[in-house]
């Protein structure tokens, strides 16, 4: 895969920016994933790529774990995010595949998870938007 140019000027491509220096602490931020491949349907963008989950993702998903045990009426004693995609809309719409263990049965299951995150100047939480059951780990993220 190329990597994507972040500008071009009249004289060729720039090159990316230098990676980000390490927080105060001295420990390494986390990098920011790859952009994925996006297709445009009018104003909405969809990323074609599913895409590891990694920290920021951990949290939102986390944030609407409680939502998500209310309606499925069952508490969840594992919940592992494992990959995304992401679509743009008002703030962004994240479809996330968990792998989750319902309390009482020792067999992992899969969920898609629809998660809506709004612009930061909103100031209001992720929530959960809906959901899909009786998924696999082969199952591959649609956007619903």
């Amino acid at each position: 895969m190329k990597n994507k140019p972040h500008a071009v000027s009249g004289s060729g491509l720039i090159p990316p920016p230098p990676p980000m220096p390490p927080k105060p602490d001295g420990s390494i931020p986390d990098p920011e994933p790859p952009t994925p491949t996006d297709e445009s349907d009018g104003n909405i963008s969809i990323s074609t790529t599913a895409w590891k989950v990694d920290s920021r993702l951990r949290r939102i998903a986390n944030l609407v774990r409680s939502s998500l045990e209310e309606k499925l009426g069952a508490k969840l004693t594992k919940f592992k995010p494992l990959e995304y995609k992401k679509q743009i809309v008002s703030g962004f719409m994240y479809f996330i595949k968990v792998r989750v263990q319902v309390a009482g049965n020792d067999t992992p299951s899969y969920i898609h998870l629809k998660v809506y995150v709004p612009h930061k100047f909103a100031n209001k939480p992720p929530s959960l938007m809906g959901y899909l059951t009786d998924k696999t780990d082969g199952d591959k993220i649609e956007i619903f």
